[in-house]
């Protein structure tokens, strides 16, 4: 079977409606989420500022003074940058322990309602689509919006943070060595553009790979017993192979992608670090900048590159969740099944005479199954019908179901059209086996 699932609008788009799922069922969660990052956010970036006040205040006068002399002023300070660290951390506790209910949460709803819209598709849908594709749906593809949902999106919520407020808060220690880091922010965000785009394509590769190729295993499981009577295992492995290299190629491209934004982003980091740490000592030389101001810089020069480093190292997880997401948005995406006629009625009793008359119908307009057939089975006759394989005979029992509708000519039970009865009463009185 070939994949057929619908194309969906970009990552951005797809962004979107994942975000709208999420408030949609944990609107409260998120907002106290999104208050807990904040704080844990600035809280680092508040302690941090106090190393200027140990420095000038305690450290350098404690040089040439003794340390006793400063001794309650060192005491008061570290107690103060003590309670905005534990705020950060009880912050911190706080939305990740949300966060795994909201994950969990939103999973289930999520899997919910992927089963609740199978439950009323038609079954050309399942004719059409890989078992196995659809369960890698289930488990795959929930799976990577879970990592998204419960570690990339915080971790990528609260770096962003982190870097707004230590650029904030650089440009108020020293506006020229912000402009030095600012040049390594922009080559950063170049190398990111480029290699995320690339690990973009191969994450939503990888998963179509790893649909295919679990819809193949679970097609050769169930078709274990026909593949052994036409001797057809060597032409199943030769096309598991095909697969499963595919498969390799891709995840070898994924992850190659993925893995090495980090390093790059971490050794252009400690390139900033160190020319930012030489000009500001040539500052603090020729210019009077005092040392605990550039002690300062320097921690959020370091501090800087983390969170950096964090969003790089997450971007191969969002893109690999945004292409799971468009997965599980097309099965909710599909289209039910049509909805009975507004004067549909039902036979009460149902005596089972069945006529086909002049019957025409394919499973694609370009290759007719039947054309122009007419049969009848009265009340309580047994019939059998006997044929090649393709000939139709799965095809009408599909069409006395309506799980197909005929092109042209008309199905009767009873004398009624059954395109005007209900089709939970049809069913009802059809066995299948």
């Amino acid at each position: 079977m070939e994949e057929k699932r619908k194309e969906q609008p970009g990552g951005g788009a797809t962004f979107k409606r994942l975000i709208k799922y999420l408030f949609h069922y944990y609107k409260p969660h998120l907002i106290v989420v999104c208050i807990c990052i904040v704080i844990s956010a600035c809280a680092s970036v508040v302690a941090t500022t106090f190393l200027q006040r140990l420095i000038d205040e305690c450290i350098t006068p404690g040089i040439t003074s003794g340390l006793a002399s400063v001794w309650p002023k060192l005491i008061s300070l570290l107690t103060t940058m003590a309670v905005i660290y534990l705020f950060g951390v009880a912050a911190a506790l706080t939305y990740t322990r949300l966060m795994a209910t909201v994950t969990q949460g939103t999973l289930k709803h999520m899997r919910n309602d992927m089963f609740d819209r199978m439950q009323t598709l038609p079954v050309k849908y399942f004719d059409t689509h890989a078992h196995g594709d659809i369960m890698s749906t289930y488990t795959n593809d929930t799976d990577a919006i879970r990592q998204l949902i419960g570690q990339s999106l915080p971790s990528l919520i609260q770096s962003s943070l982190s870097i707004l407020a230590i650029v904030i808060m650089m440009l108020y220690y020293s506006v020229w060595l912000t402009i030095i880091v600012g040049i390594f922010i922009f080559i950063m965000s170049r190398v990111t553009k480029k290699l995320g785009g690339q690990s973009a394509v191969y994450m939503m590769k990888q998963q179509k790979a790893l649909a295919k190729e679990e819809g193949y295993i679970e097609e050769m499981m169930s078709g274990q017993k026909v593949i052994k009577v036409f001797c057809h295992e060597n032409v199943a492995k030769e096309e598991f192979a095909l697969l499963n290299k595919d498969l390799r190629d891709n995840q070898i491209k994924a992850q190659f992608f993925g893995g090495i934004m980090g390093p790059v982003m971490g050794n252009l980091s400690q390139v900033n670090y160190s020319l930012t740490a030489c000009i500001g000592g040539l500052l603090c030389i020729f210019k009077n900048f005092d040392v605990g101001g550039l002690t300062v810089f320097l921690n959020f020069s370091r501090q800087f590159s983390r969170p950096i480093n964090e969003i790089s190292m997450q971007v191969s997880n969002v893109f690999s969740a945004l292409a799971g997401a468009e997965r599980v948005f097309a099965i909710m995406d599909e289209q039910p099944e049509q909805a009975d006629d507004a004067d549909a009625v039902t036979l009460q009793p149902m005596t089972g005479h069945v006529e086909l008359k002049d019957v025409t119908f394919g499973y694609t307009p370009d290759k007719v199954i039947l054309k122009n057939i007419s049969l009848y089975a009265k009340p309580g006759q047994k019939i059998a019908f006997v044929g090649s394989t393709g000939a139709g005979k799965t095809t009408i029992t599909n069409l006395l179901n309506r799980f197909y509708d005929i092109q042209s000519g008309s199905i009767t039970i009873d004398g009624v059209d059954i395109r005007h009865l209900k089709r939970d009463e049809l069913r009802r009185n059809i066995a299948m086996v």
